[in-house]
């Protein structure tokens, strides 16, 4: 009995009692509630998460502003750039330009950026010339309503694509204005609804070029309708746009003297269309004979006739003189069709009466058999006798 109860003894020494153990857990869940307290001030609450991804986000939203304000800077800056350095050093390089008549012309330009200082409307001047011509795009064309310049006499081409077209030519519209009691001259002319648009509106114009002769020697009536006539030919003749003017305008009783200085003036503003990239009066084939012409001459025939065409570089030119069948079948390709409707005012009794631009061979053949034919096949050069197929299987 000694020995189990000094036993019994030594166990209660070493095992807690029940109040021991209420006391123990009691401790334990004090420092679980003083965890979960330290945890709660260490981590963030969903609405703290909330809050920092929202300011993230604000961040994120000022970062990408600042980022396109940059963007747009550069852009303006690059522009500027364009005006201000490229453009009149490609001047000075075109400061003497030997003209037609093989006179030339020493000319210093002074260019200079419109209202909103963007590279979307300029003005260009020249010292020795009494003219001044405006590049304005259509998006920008109401800024400058209250130009003075701009409410006098001038001579105005509408540039733009046709959206229908499927050869995707560009075309141009040659318009006059004279100064208007109210004050309204080439600008409000401008902006009214013409012909071509009122028939198609696919036809969108995108970019306009006035030319004013400011001061107290404004364009006159008969100034007008001469350089309009005068560049309606040209236009014509170049056949590098389409003009969209429906009929010709009257030139009108020109005395000599005038129309030498007319044709000075208008050779003047050629000159600077030239050099801010408009060149729409320039014939892609020279008519002098006596030139040396660095290209291949083809001919195709058939019973009722026969045509000519020249390659130069990517271009399959049709000369002036080839024969054109008189209808064009429905198996003929869309683009030689399209090419017959715009160039309808070139055939007269059956015969072309200028050079006529296309892209490929067979669109041009198509265009003077009216048919669906291969231009590589038909068409033979005139010196050995060779299809055009041949030649280039050479190159």
């Amino acid at each position: 009995m000694c020995k189990s109860q000094d036993l019994n003894l030594r166990r209660k020494q070493f095992e807690p009692s029940a109040r021991d153990v209420r006391q123990y857990i009691g401790e334990q869940g004090e420092r679980a509630q003083d965890l979960n307290l330290r945890r709660k001030q260490f981590e963030p609450s969903a609405r703290d998460v909330r809050q920092y991804i929202g300011e993230q986000g604000e961040r994120a939203k000022v970062a990408e502003r600042s980022c396109r304000a940059r963007q747009k800077f550069n852009r303006r800056r690059s522009r500027r750039l364009v005006i201000f350095f490229v453009v009149p050093v490609l001047i000075l390089l075109m400061v003497c330009v030997e003209v037609q008549q093989g006179k030339k012309i020493s000319s210093s330009f002074n260019i200079s950026l419109l209202i909103d200082n963007s590279a979307g409307a300029f003005k260009i001047s020249d010292y020795n010339w009494t003219g001044v011509v405006y590049k304005i795009s259509r998006s920008r064309i109401r800024n400058y309503k209250d130009k003075t310049e701009l409410q006098t006499s001038g001579i105005y081409f509408l540039l733009g694509t046709a959206l229908n077209s499927e050869s995707n030519k560009r075309f141009i519209y040659v318009g006059q204005a004279g100064a208007r009691n109210n004050g309204d001259g080439v600008y409000r002319r401008m902006i009214e609804k013409h012909n071509f648009e009122e028939n198609n509106e696919d036809d969108y114009w995108s970019e306009a070029i006035i030319i004013t002769r400011p001061g107290e020697h404004q364009l006159g009536a008969t100034e007008l309708n001469y350089l309009e006539n005068l560049f309606y030919r040209k236009a014509k003749d170049a056949n590098v746009y389409q003009v969209k003017n429906s009929v010709e305008s009257t030139r009108g009783n020109v005395a000599s003297e005038m129309q030498n200085d007319m044709e000075e003036f208008a050779k003047h503003a050629e000159l600077i269309l030239k050099i801010i990239g408009y060149d729409m009066f320039t014939q892609s084939q020279p008519e002098n004979d006596n030139c040396e012409v660095m290209v291949d001459t083809y001919v195709n025939m058939w019973p009722d006739g026969q045509a000519q065409m020249r390659q130069v570089d990517d271009d399959i030119i049709l000369l002036k003189g080839s024969d054109i069948a008189p209808d064009i079948q429905d198996s003929a390709p869309n683009s030689a069709k399209v090419k017959r409707r715009e160039n309808a005012d070139a055939i007269e009794n059956g015969k072309l009466t200028r050079d006529v631009v296309f892209n490929s061979p067979s669109q041009a053949l198509a265009f003077v058999r009216g048919i669906s034919i291969s231009g590589p096949r038909c068409w033979r050069r005139v010196i050995d006798d060779r299809t055009l197929a041949e030649v280039n299987s050479e190159l």
